[in-house]
């Protein structure tokens, strides 16, 4: 035999050996299930009795349906479908959040042991006509404040009362002074949880719902 004809066998049963190991790799590799990636909702601030869409996206499509659940810690607050499928080969699905009741709630959704949540509120109905009070709609990190304001129509009043449902919470100033109708404020965002921050003047009442939440880091 010649030492060519020798190589080219040890060639082949090289090629043979490495094929068989990578085919068994491949064999064996662990199937890895789609999971859920991310979660909005386009308004923070849900409207009472209205609605506002929300977003899943999952990190790899399927090639059949894919059912990612969904929770409100508070449905008296934040109603949503305990489910939302995911079509084949899609890696997005919307669903609706309404709001129920003034407060504060946060929407869960899982798939593959993967949860994802977001953080919403529900404004108290008002029937002001010339009072207006004006709070980001966004989330108060622990520790932190938050700049906020009063505005009240034509009235020669100088101040609006103030008031906090839960100061251990969220805390306000007891008036908030007011020049040609417009006052600032700023609200103390001092222990995790919900409250309600109302303003009172010329006779009209408004209030808002805030939320303080541990940002961490």
């Amino acid at each position: 035999m010649s030492h060519i004809t020798r190589s080219s066998r040890l060639a082949r049963r090289i090629i043979a050996v490495g094929s068989a190991t990578l085919l068994a790799a491949a064999v064996g590799a662990a199937y890895v299930a789609p999971q859920i990636s991310g979660l909005t909702i386009t308004s923070y601030a849900v409207p009472l009795r209205g609605a506002a869409a929300g977003t899943i996206t999952i990190d790899q499509a399927s090639a059949g349906v894919l059912v990612v659940s969904l929770a409100s810690s508070n449905t008296r607050v934040i109603s949503v479908p305990s489910s939302i499928p995911v079509q084949p080969r899609a890696t997005t699905a919307t669903f609706v959040a309404t709001g129920a009741g003034p407060g504060c709630a946060k929407v869960t959704a899982t798939l593959g042991g993967r949860t994802r949540v977001q953080q919403v509120v529900v404004h108290p109905a008002s029937t002001a006509t010339t009072l207006t009070l004006n709070i980001p709609n966004q989330i108060l990190p622990l520790g932190g404040t938050i700049a906020s304001s009063v505005k009240l129509g034509p009235s020669a009043l100088l101040s609006a009362s103030l008031t906090s449902s839960n100061p251990s919470v969220a805390s306000v100033p007891a008036t908030v002074q007011l020049a040609r109708g417009s006052g600032s404020f700023s609200i103390s965002a001092r222990a995790e949880g919900c409250a309600t921050i109302t303003a009172t003047a010329a006779g009209q009442t408004v209030s808002k719902t805030v939320q303080v939440v541990y940002i961490g880091g």
